[in-house]
């Protein structure tokens, strides 16, 4: 009798059925060793993920086509791995494992959702795009979207008071809310689940004077005071600096092309309005405000003044004959006295008063100091007084002292 080949095709069949199920993916488990079946949510970060293979396989954990981790399969032909999710985006997962080397059999997908209890603010985005925490926005809508529950109701607070905005999450945990009719104001935005937990603050400043001219209004020598002309001369100090910007931004002043140390000042919420102090000491002054936001404009033409601080003669020492000094209201012997003092116009005559008596005259120096000795004869007693006056009948401070016995 002649053998019949055998039937190959029939044996390719047996040895593919052979092969079908090597791997598996059978459960997936929370860190507290619950069971998180197919097609169900998790809020657990920390999962363990079995199933099974030919013992000593490497095999890749994928999510649909993007790897996640490798594992390799264990003598017993279970393979286990235990995976930290916190650093995954909150979404629904499609895993599957399949073998690294041919022929690279590969277990049937095991979809679950991670997401969070906690709602999450991701992307906050205007009519113009995504805006940040603390920004100024100008228009009067904002999308917000972000996780939660899945399926669950979340609503926007506004510094604690329900804006009345609410909407239910998607089923894969993500949401978008939109805030319209916003007005001028600041806004501390939380999405508030219906669990009870609550998002961090959003933060953001809504402005419709986003288009407010920069500028550089007044300079005052006192606040509500009558303002320096352009041009002028003043002998105040401080000087009241106002003006407008974008309400909530700030402005740098300027003095000619240098900034002004500190000279910020930040534009009310209400009325775009800013207001500065300034010291000022003798000299010309060319007054710029710069934007610190936008296109960092410049306020044109500069606000222009002088200021020439009003002179007064001050007394700062007096010594006697010793070389002793003598203290406003002290004593000292009588005899000599050399007093010196500073504040006077460069170059013009300044007088030296004893008792109110003029007694002697001198110029001061080109840098307005002087110093007057003085051989005036007393007996001992007092008070005696000393003052300055320049030649504009400005008087310095009065300096006084006793003459004690020799």
């Amino acid at each position: 009798m002649t053998a019949k080949a055998p039937n190959t095709s029939a044996l390719t069949s047996n040895k593919q059925n052979e092969t079908t199920d090597r791997v598996t993916f059978d459960s997936i488990t929370d860190s507290k060793g619950n069971l998180v079946p197919k097609n169900t949510v998790t809020y657990d970060p920390i999962l363990e993920l079995k199933g099974k293979a030919d013992a000593g396989r490497m095999l890749k954990i994928l999510d649909r086509f993007n790897p996640i981790s490798d594992v390799e399969t264990l003598p017993s032909g279970i393979w286990i791995k235990r995976l930290n999710f916190s650093h995954q985006e909150f979404k629904p997962f499609n895993l599957n494992v399949i073998e690294i080397d041919p022929p690279q059999n590969s277990s049937t997908p095991y979809d679950f959702i991670w997401a969070t209890e906690t709602p999450i603010i991701k992307v906050v985005t205007g009519k113009d795009g995504p805006i940040n925490d603390d920004d100024t926005y100008t228009g009067d809508s904002l999308e917000f979207s972000g996780y939660a529950p899945p399926g669950m109701e979340v609503e926007a607070f506004n510094d604690g008071t329900t804006t009345g905005k609410k909407i239910n999450v998607n089923p894969d945990g993500f949401f978008k809310l939109t805030l319209d009719g916003l007005t001028d104001g600041t806004y501390k935005i939380k999405i508030k689940a219906a669990n009870g937990k609550e998002s961090d603050v959003f933060n953001f400043r809504v402005s419709v004077k986003e288009d407010e001219k920069l500028s550089l209004d007044d300079v005052l020598e006192f606040e509500g005071g009558p303002p320096v002309d352009e041009a002028g001369t003043t002998d105040k100090t401080p000087l009241f600096i106002t003006g407008h910007a974008r309400p909530g931004e700030s402005i740098q002043l300027f003095n000619g092309s240098d900034p002004i140390e500190g000279a910020i000042a930040t534009a009310d919420l209400e009325f775009g309005v800013w207001k500065y102090t300034l010291d000022v000491t003798d000299g010309d002054y060319s007054l710029t405000a710069h934007a610190n936001y936008g296109d960092n404009e410049i306020t044109d033409p500069p606000r222009t003044f002088k200021v020439v601080e009003t002179l007064r003669p001050t007394i700062e020492s007096v010594t006697n004959r010793a070389g002793d000094p003598v203290s406003n209201g002290g004593s000292t012997p009588g005899g000599k006295l050399t007093i010196d003092g500073y504040g006077a116009a460069p170059d013009r005559r300044v007088t030296l008063l004893w008792n109110h008596n003029p007694v002697s005259n001198i110029n001061a120096s080109a840098k307005g100091t002087w110093q007057f000795v003085t051989n005036t004869p007393v007996t001992p007693g007092g008070p005696y007084t000393l003052r300055v006056r320049d030649a504009d009948g400005q008087l310095s401070q009065y300096w006084s002292y006793h003459v004690t016995p020799v």
